[in-house]
């Protein structure tokens, strides 16, 4: 169980994470790699970071051997892009609502 404001803030970041995750993973089960982590300075959370090899980019626009994207041939499958975005928003209703605790918490 958390017991620090930082310490609920990083647990609900993760969560987040793991609902992008979970999302775009659902769109393109290709996505096995696709991860996220949290950089922190003194325990609060400083950047959200999704990470995935480079060859993913290849599997969003569809191409590979003999599909080129000038090809006609290509079927993009998004499913990162998508992800993020339909989750954006919660993670700035997170981050609002995770700081304003921290300030409170400082004020009193």
């Amino acid at each position: 169980m958390p017991t620090t404001d930082y310490e609920t803030l990083n647990a609900n970041i993760k969560k987040w994470i793991g609902r992008v995750i979970a999302s775009a993973r659902g769109a393109n089960a290709a996505l096995k790699q696709f991860k996220g982590s949290i950089k922190k300075k003194y325990g609060a959370p400083e950047r959200v970071s999704l990470t995935f090899p480079k060859h993913y980019v290849f599997v969003e626009k569809g191409v590979g051997r003999g599909r080129g994207i000038a090809s006609g041939k290509a079927k993009p499958n998004p499913a990162i892009n998508p992800a993020i975005a339909a989750h954006i928003d919660e993670l700035a209703d997170i981050a609002a609502n995770g700081m304003a605790d921290v300030a409170v918490r400082n004020i009193f």
